[in-house]
């Protein structure tokens, strides 16, 4: 062998050896946290994972690090993928990962390693793998410490008296409870049964319990929170319900009967929705029969509960024109029809300031509420009833009014006046002192009143007046203006209403003969009478009088009695005010007591006024003399008289009863 193959095959040897020099390049992985660490159920745990290389001279391609999957669900996240050059030889790569672990996985140990790909290209220019030294880690899940946690779900919306309510209780834990026991916890309580009232539940586990809501205490008028516990020992979930009680006495039951539209509306200083003391109300209805068969007697009835569920309604004032003087106002509907009652009504001066609910109910009369009864409309802002307000004025100026006021009308020149008004206090305010004028000038009426005790915020004092009608005034409508003063301080009063109270009264036969025509006269008026009973010195007479309008246009009428005075008492006029339609007549009884000296014939007036004008018509009495009772007189000899009778009575028996034998 020559020197130049010798020195070629030492070349290519030493080659070979560098080469598997660089062969031998490594990857160690290792971490600076715990590689065994202990995590929850749901839990995570971060690695802090480093690779270091070893060996080599050249680069490292598609450098990563392989996660083992230790359970089903396993999740890891971070940056796994680096490179590693040959500039960072000897210099570590460290990359954060996280672990999560999931809620399902079954408590035990778990093993696996944390391993490293990538590519070594030696500085020659191949590839080689390197040697990897992987990082072992043990993942240990423990088991849960035993738990258990109740809930209650209840129903979100209001169910009626006597219909059960859901509940269902759940066992959100893992483990068992027994001896769970459902209660309500009320402040106040209805006295709610459970059924069942007691149970057990497996973890996971639910059970539905019915609230039974029949035969409850302390329930009004509205919605009801029922509060409600599920204990088992140290374990306890509250939820709460609401039981809604309606007009109905028995709930809304389905029938023929429904409540259409309703509408309102305050005429007083308010709003429709809020309501100051003393002002009109005007609220409609409409009553909808749908038998197509038969008409249906009902009760429509007006409710205004307050907050302790107390219905307020039979405390209103309704008026006259108000389809009814109390809340319930009978009524007839058609088949397949409808009608509308109308309420009109004033809000009382004393009632409590506060929320109320106003509701509205129809059933069948003869049926009863068990087996028709609506109480629902959707014009109210909570289906069966409406929110209102009740406030007392903000006005300073009308803090003390003047309402409820009465007169004697129609009435005649120099009659007196008899009469009453009211005084409310519907401020804020309660006063010392308070100043009622009453004024009409054309009368010459300028008097005062005074109440000197107090009269506090919600109260109200009745005065009586009386005062006389002057000779010579004219025969029409004469208006009575009321005033108040009040905010009495060091002897003045400081202020004053706003407006005047004003009350109307009819005078009427104060000029000439009133059946005469003339500017008082009243035409198209027929008035006739006759006698509806004996005419007896002390006893009850009795005058049946017909009104006839003969005219082309309805009157509106007010009849009186007048000049009886020296020889009767008037008792009774059964309608003193009405209408009667053209053409038409009413009839109306005047009754009397006959003074018991009275005799022979006498006189009184029925007096017929309209408009200011005013009819007479005279009727002539024969009155006889008061009837003798039949009396006995026996003297100082009655028991002779008395057994002398006896003996006259004995001796016809025995005369009729000898004629009945001897006929035999």
């Amino acid at each position: 062998m020559n020197f130049t193959k010798l020195f070629s095959l030492l070349a290519f040897i030493a080659l070979a050896v560098l080469s598997l020099g660089f062969a031998s390049a490594a990857v160690t992985v290792t971490t600076t946290s715990s590689a065994t660490p202990s995590v929850v159920q749901g839990g995570q745990v971060n690695f802090a994972i480093t690779a270091t290389a070893s060996g080599h001279s050249g680069n490292f391609t598609n450098a990563m690090f392989v996660l083992p999957v230790l359970f089903s669900g396993a999740s890891w996240s971070g940056n796994s993928t680096f490179n590693l050059l040959n500039e960072t030889l000897g210099s570590p790569v460290t990359q954060t990962i996280t672990l999560t672990v999931p809620s399902t996985v079954a408590p035990g140990t778990y093993n696996g390693a944390i391993n490293f790909t990538g590519s070594y290209l030696t500085p020659s220019g191949s590839t080689v793998p390197p040697q990897i030294n992987a990082l072992p880690i043990t993942i240990t899940v423990p088991a849960p410490a035993p738990s258990a946690n109740l809930t209650i779900t209840a129903p979100t919306s209001a169910v009626n008296v006597g219909q059960n309510a859901t509940l269902t209780i759940t066992n959100t834990g893992n483990s068992t409870l027994t001896n769970i026991i459902i209660s309500e916890i009320t402040a106040n309580p209805f006295l709610v049964t459970f059924m069942p009232s007691t149970i057990n539940l497996a973890q996971g586990a639910n059970q539905a319990v019915q609230a039974i809501t029949t035969g409850l205490s302390n329930i009004k008028f509205g919605f009801n929170t029922v509060n409600v516990k599920a204990a088992a020992g140290a374990q306890n979930a509250t939820a709460s319900f609401q039981i809604k009680k309606t007009f109905c006495s028995s709930g809304p039951v389905v029938g023929n009967l429904s409540i259409g539209n309703v509408d309102w509306s305050n005429e007083g200083e308010g709003s429709d929705n809020d309501w100051e003391l003393l002002d009109e109300i005007e609220l409609e209805v409409e009553v909808k029969n749908s038998n197509d068969d038969d008409e249906i007697d009902a009760i429509v009835k007006l409710g205004l509960f307050d907050l302790n569920g107390q219905n307020n309604a039979d405390d209103l004032i309704y008026l006259e024109n108000s389809d009814g003087d109390k809340e319930e106002v009978p009524i007839t509907v058609n088949e397949n029809d409808e009608e509308t009652v109308t309420y009109r009504f004033k809000v009382p001066a004393d009632l409590d300031e506060g929320s109320y609910k106003l509701a509205l109910k129809v059933y069948d009369e003869d049926e009863g509420e068990s087996k028709d009864c609506d109480d629902s409309t959707t014009d109210f802002n909570n289906d069966f009833f409406q929110e209102i307000e009740v406030k007392q004025t903000s006005d300073e100026d009308r803090y003390v009014i003047v309402d409820e006021i009465t007169a004697d009308s129609p009435v005649s020149c120099g009659e007196i006046v008899n009469g009453e008004f009211t005084v409310f206090n519907v401020g804020k305010k309660n006063q010392d002192r308070v100043k009622i004028t009453m004024k009409n000038n054309a009368l010459n009426l300028d008097q005062e009143f005074e109440i000197t005790e107090d009269l506090d915020k919600g109260k109200d004092k009745t005065i009586d007046y009386q005062f006389q009608i002057p000779q010579g005034v004219e025969n029409k409508f004469y208006t009575l203006a009321f005033r108040t003063q009040y905010d009495y301080k060091n002897g003045v009063y400081r202020q004053e209403s706003d407006k005047e109270f004003i009350f109307p009264v009819e005078v009427a036969g104060c000029t000439g003969n009133l059946g005469n025509a003339g500017n008082t006269s009243l035409t198209s008026t027929q008035i006739s009478a006759e006698l509806d009973s004996e005419a007896v010195a002390g006893e009850q007479l009795v005058v049946k009088a017909t009104i006839t309008n003969t005219g082309t246009e309805s009157k509106s009428y007010s009849i009186s009695a007048r000049n009886y005075n020296d020889w009767a008492e008037l008792d009774d006029i059964s309608d003193e005010s009405f209408s009667i339609g053209a053409g038409e007549d009413k009839e109306i009884i005047l009754t009397f007591t006959v003074n018991s000296d009275a005799t022979g014939t006498k006189t009184f007036d029925i007096q017929a006024a309209s408009g200011g004008k005013v009819m007479v018509q005279e009727v002539e009495v024969e009155i006889g003399e008061a009837k003798k009772k039949f009396s006995f007189n026996f003297g100082d000899n009655s028991a002779i008289w008395i057994i002398g009778i006896v003996n006259v009575v004995l001796i016809l028996l025995i005369i009729v009863v000898a004629v009945r034998l001897s006929k035999r």
